[in-house]
């Protein structure tokens, strides 16, 4: 199958991928001809073609989109049939199969041979289980694409010769289908299983139902030390209270303030010198008494006056310092005091003097912490500013830019707090909790793909990591948490928005948007699926879990190791060279045994069926692989 197409957002971080098929031989060249030929409108040696508009029988359901010999079936269990007498004279019982066709939604057709043109052919054969899986952005004429499948054995008995295209769910939008013999060897494909038949899947009292296998795992590496890691997060969060537990105040945005005064998201910046603002604080304590550190930037000495309440001047030299620079990276810490901080509301004025040496100009002040003198440490000037306070501290220094982009969700401001209570709605979903981690499956969703998603995704998730999805903070412009896989139905066409715990506005089935990961039920039903979207969603997910609850600096090793393989070209046009986080996915997708096939072909915007056209930025300067 072709790997996953450029994605489509659903949101700003929400990817969709295609699953659309392409050819399973490392040798292109065949295909690639007979591309090219069919779309310059000329015929190939041996091809035999099913036109929609030449059927010999067909499902009475049927329509006729845009007067174009664009056919679709309005309802489920669509079938068309064809009498095919060329097969039996044909070069080869192997042929590739070509789907002109047109769809906004993943729609698998099945491929049988049959001994006549009746709907309920006894003597029928699966041949092909699952083609014209493309999408193509729209069901009309305009979005008309050649895709391939195959090749396929067509081989499977004397008499045979009639071809039956069906599918219990909705089809694509089809104009034709074109068989063309190869001696290419044939793709596998398993027996067709009674339990398998339209409309059977779901029937109450069946005695016996379907057993559906699993790839066989690797023999993973065991992750010994994930309670290590955990344990030592723990240890890291403690610090990090134990540090913040000394300030009894963190004064960062004033209550009151005059016209000049700009209170921005990191500084206070003021915009004249007859200005003044103040912070007002509860001490519910007795009188304390405590030290002020003063974080602030200035190019220049600007010594301002700190007032509290209203009358008590604490002095007239803060902030006396210039700090090489206005921006954040030149800020400096100085300890004043001690002062007595009486019990109640104090309120704490900062204010210049006009006859001073500033002329009144203000510096640009970050914070004041109000410290108790009792549990201060000696000295404050390696203290360096910063205004959020880690979900998980990192446990070794991130790059600053790296940092930056990690701050609405790996920073205690930027998120919601976890709703461990969470409880999936019952009137859409059934759901598993393994361990806290969340699986959820559209009622539009056979039960035991949910079964096999949680035994699936428990296989390589240990439990330890399981339970940190609960914990999940989602960013303050997300959905809330906790971070849980969602399983929906490609049948019906269910989209992220169709969940009544997401936004409306979200489109598509396959992709990670916090705290969602979806994938499509597709992916985990019949004996052509390995839940390799599955898989890939689940290590971004994991991903982000890892960065929030564990590690921020996992991000900064994964883009390092993710650089080094850029610079080596060892992924080319591989999707998994889009960026890290597709780097990581598509490696981890590997490494428990899911195959995902761009490692093989390259991605869609590359591939011969585009015209080896790819406009995707990140792969335009790199060498072609093998799919491109």
């Amino acid at each position: 199958m072709r790997p996953p197409q450029p994605p489509r957002p659903i949101t700003r971080s929400f990817k969709k991928k295609s699953r659309a098929a392409t050819c399973d031989n490392n040798d292109n060249e065949e295909v690639d001809g007979i591309y090219n030929a069919l779309r310059e409108g000329e015929e190939v040696d041996g091809m035999i073609a099913l036109q929609m508009a030449e059927t010999t029988n067909m499902a009475d359901f049927h329509f006729i989109e845009d007067d174009d010999d664009l056919y679709g079936f309005d309802g489920e269990q669509g079938w068309a049939i064809w009498e095919t007498p060329s097969l039996a004279e044909a070069s080869s019982s192997t042929f590739h199969i070509l789907v002109h066709m047109a769809s906004d939604d993943t729609r698998g057709l099945r491929i049988w041979l049959q001994a006549t043109t009746e709907e309920d052919d006894e003597s029928k054969v699966l041949v092909a289980r699952k083609v014209a899986t493309a999408t193509t952005g729209s069901y009309g004429t305009d979005s008309l694409e050649w895709f391939h499948y195959g090749p396929f054995d067509f081989s499977v008995g004397d008499g045979l010769n009639c071809i039956k295209i069906q599918t219990p769910g909705y089809w694509p939008h089809v104009r034709q289908f074109v068989l063309v013999p190869t001696e290419q060897d044939a793709i596998p494909v398993a027996p067709f299983q009674e339990e398998e038949e339209e409309g059977s899947d779901d029937e109450e009292g069946s005695d016996e139902e379907e057993e559906w296998e699993f790839p066989e795992p690797k023999e993973l590496l065991q992750i010994e030390h994930v309670t290590e890691m955990i344990e030592a997060a723990q240890e890291r969060v403690a610090q990090q209270e134990e540090f913040y537990s000394r300030f009894l105040f963190h004064l960062r945005k004033p209550q009151d303030t005059t016209e000049g005064v700009n209170v921005a998201e990191d500084m206070i910046n003021v915009d004249g010198c007859e200005e003044s603002y103040t912070f007002e604080f509860e001490n519910t304590n007795d009188d304390v008494e405590v030290f002020l550190d003063v974080t602030h930037t200035s190019g220049d000495p600007r010594p301002v006056i700190f007032t509290l309440n209203d009358d008590n001047e604490l002095g007239r030299d803060f902030c006396s310092q210039e700090t090489d620079g206005w921006d954040l990276e030149n800020v400096q810490s100085k300890r004043h005091g001690p002062f007595v901080l009486p019990a109640g509301t104090n309120r704490l004025t900062v204010s210049t003097d006009l006859e001073g040496e500033s002329g009144g100009y203000f510096p640009s002040i970050a914070e004041i912490r109000v410290v108790d003198v009792e549990l201060a440490d000696e000295d404050v000037s390696e203290f360096h500013y910063d205004d959020r306070v880690w979900i998980v501290p990192p446990s070794q220094p991130v790059d600053p830019e790296v940092e930056e982009g990690m701050s609405d969700f790996c920073r205690v401001s930027g998120t919601q707090e976890p709703n461990i209570d969470f409880e999936p709605d019952p009137d859409f979903y059934n759901a598993i909790n393994a361990d806290g981690l969340w699986i959820c499956a559209s009622k539009e969703v056979d039960e035991r793909v949910l079964q096999r998603a949680a035994e699936l995704v428990c296989r390589y998730i240990p439990v330890e990591l399981r339970g940190l999805f609960l914990k999940w903070r989602s960013p303050h412009d997300s959905p809330v948490g906790p971070m849980r896989l969602v399983i929906l139905d490609n049948i019906t066409g269910q989209q992220a928005g169709d969940c009544p715990d997401f936004p409306d506005e979200w489109t598509g089935r396959n992709g990670t948007a916090t705290p969602g990961c979806f994938t499509s039920a597709e992916d985990l039903h019949g004996h052509d699926s390995n839940g390799e979207l599955t898989v890939h969603e689940m290590m971004h997910a994991l991903d982000m879990v890892i960065r929030q609850q564990l590690d921020p600096y996992f991000n900064q090793e994964l883009i390092n190791c993710y650089n080094k393989a850029i610079e080596a070209g060892t992924y080319k046009k591989a999707y998994a060279a889009s960026n890290p986080h597709e780097y990581v996915a598509e490696l981890c997708t590997l490494f428990v045994n899911t195959h995902p096939l761009n490692f093989t072909y390259g991605c869609h915007a590359c591939s011969p069926d585009n015209d080896d056209v790819c406009d995707f930025e990140p792969h335009q300067d790199m060498e072609e692989g093998p799919g491109g």
